[in-house]
């Protein structure tokens, strides 16, 4: 059955789910914002607030993490420590999202690095760009692995773009990987650019259109199996955006405008953002945003939803996660 009362329902994608997790970033303590290595969940159906589920076991890979999913195992890479030794991280670390517990190491990617973005068609994860720490590098790289074993990262291809880091997001359906938006070294701040690849054939990416609005640190991409969705972002040094924006990810083309997120309490156009790129998770008819830090304005606790195939201004759940959180990793599976 194609569509019930007007309403299309996706067919199943392996990468999402009914359960949405949280990995590290950085919290309130109540006087401070630290990095923390707390995993937490909640139903995406659901309006409730978060839960504990663990912890990630690769000490200081905090910060920026990424984050995909084949549905059952849930896997985090990368990161940054700038409390212990300024440090990058190349570790693959995987959860099994229907149960609770710490993580099991997977791997490693091809090098430490951080601030990139990750997609997954549920058999292959793939890390976009990035950076590296030495005089922090902007990276054009692509890794992949697949997602269910335990070995090591290869490389994939490279970005057309150039090396970028400080990403919006990536979303994908079952064929193609998109990557937008992020900072140059030949950008003032931020562009609209998307990029894309198809994931059974290792090459370099190749345009996808642009998004609506320029920028970087947005909270990420999320998708159903036909449209991908982008949450907020930050458009200069210090001011954010509001702006929802949605593609059809089989059909290269610009963005369309989706709607608003509903945090603006802080200077410029008003948003939630942080800078991996990862917050976002969906059950394929729900998408969720957790988190975030507005510029001038506090970090956030928050939890925004929208109806994927419906277009419209975000709603709030209310400040359900267990602690005000910025530059986390969130994935969804069941």
């Amino acid at each position: 059955i194609e569509k019930v009362m007007n309403i299309e329902y996706p067919s199943s994608a392996v990468w999402t789910g009914t359960r949405g997790l949280v990995f590290g970033g950085s919290r309130n303590d109540g006087s401070s914002m630290v990095p923390t290595d707390i995993i937490d969940y909640k139903t995406v159906s659901s309006t409730g607030a978060m839960s504990d589920f663990g912890d990630l076991t690769v000490t200081g890979a905090n910060y920026y993490v990424c984050r995909l999913s084949n549905g059952t195992r849930g896997v985090v890479t990368g990161g940054y420590d700038s409390i212990g030794g300024n440090a990058m991280f190349n570790n693959l670390q995987y959860v099994t999202v229907g149960s609770t517990g710490n993580t099991t190491d997977a791997g490693d990617l091809t090098q430490a690095k951080s601030d990139g973005v990750t997609a997954s068609n549920g058999t292959n994860g793939y890390y976009f760009a990035g950076n590296i720490l030495a005089s922090w590098a902007e990276l054009q790289e692509i890794d992949y692995w697949a997602i269910a074993t335990s070995n090591n990262a290869s490389d994939f291809g490279d970005l057309s773009t150039s090396a970028i880091d400080q990403q919006g997001g990536a979303i994908n359906d079952a064929t193609y990987a998109l990557r937008y938006k992020g900072i140059t070294s030949s950008s003032t701040w931020g562009n609209k650019y998307i990029d894309y690849i198809t994931m059974a054939s290792t090459s370099n990416t190749s345009d996808f259109g642009d998004m609506t609005v320029t920028g970087a640190q947005g909270l990420g991409g999320c998708e159903d199996t036909t449209r991908g969705v982008n949450w907020s972002g930050r458009y200069d040094g210090s001011n954010d955006t509001n702006v929802i924006d949605y593609v059809t990810t089989a059909t290269t083309g610009d963005a369309t405008d989706f709607g608003d997120v509903t945090y603006s309490g802080n200077i410029g156009d008003g948003a939630g953002n942080q800078a991996s790129g990862a917050n976002a998770v969906s059950n394929l008819t729900k998408g969720e945003v957790y988190g975030g830090y507005s510029q001038g304005g506090p970090y956030h606790a928050n939890i925004d939803y929208i109806t994927i195939q419906t277009t419209g201004n975000a709603t709030s759940a209310g400040d359900d996660l267990t602690a005000e959180n910025n530059q986390l990793g969130a994935l969804s599976g069941t």
